[in-house]
């Protein structure tokens, strides 16, 4: 089994795998990077369209809530 493992480490360095290991690396961080922007997109456009949906269903006082707690928090600090 060290055997083994020793000849897979020296396989390591050689160019084809190091080609393959390469292209996975750089495979993987491309699709990380794509997902990442796909999520911001994705909340950025959910905290829009949720915001104009509340604002549509309460109305002005949809934003009360959070000048409510954002005052009864500065309130417990001091």
């Amino acid at each position: 089994m060290i055997d083994a493992a020793v000849k897979a480490l020296a396989q390591m360095f050689a160019p084809p795998f190091r080609w393959v290991l390469l292209k996975s690396a750089g495979l993987a961080l491309f699709l990380i990077v794509l997902i990442a922007i796909g999520l911001h997109r994705l909340l950025l456009w959910l905290a829009t369209t949720g915001a104009k949906w509340a604002e549509t269903v309460f109305g002005v006082s949809a934003h009360a809530p959070l000048s409510r707690a954002s005052a009864s928090s500065s309130d417990r600090c001091s």
